[in-house]
């Protein structure tokens, strides 16, 4: 008999369905995206962001922490998505931390995301 367990890239979803979290972040400032959940990560599906002016914007694993993502350019007026991605574009990479975006230059970044959170496999 076939295991119908669903497929598992080593750790499960706590939240079904999906979480959704606005971006409001200013100049030269880093904001909180995602709070720190205890014991799990983030795992981000799917962002969307428009800048004012052009400007430059990065995900950080933590307050301060690692960058998740690189710099990312954005247009003035302009912005880009990323569409869902089931296996995810980034994700935490410790458990207990939140997940930030720094904004470099611009006056805003507004958009959203798509996430989930992720507890590791206890095998």
């Amino acid at each position: 008999m076939a295991d119908s367990t669903p497929f598992s890239f080593g750790s499960r979803e706590t939240d079904w369905p999906f979480k959704f979290a606005d971006i409001n972040a200013a100049s030269g400032s880093t904001t909180t995206i995602v709070a720190a959940t205890a014991g799990s990560t983030i795992r981000v599906l799917a962002v969307y962001l428009v800048a004012n002016i052009a400007g430059t914007i990065v995900f950080q694993d933590g307050a301060g922490g690692t960058n998740l993502t690189g710099i990312i350019s954005l247009p003035a007026t302009g912005g880009f998505a990323l569409q869902y991605c089931p296996v995810g574009w980034f994700e935490t990479q410790t458990v207990n931390t939140l997940l930030n975006a720094a904004v470099v230059t611009s006056t805003s970044v507004n958009g959203g995301i798509v996430y989930q959170i992720i507890e590791p496999d206890i095998t």
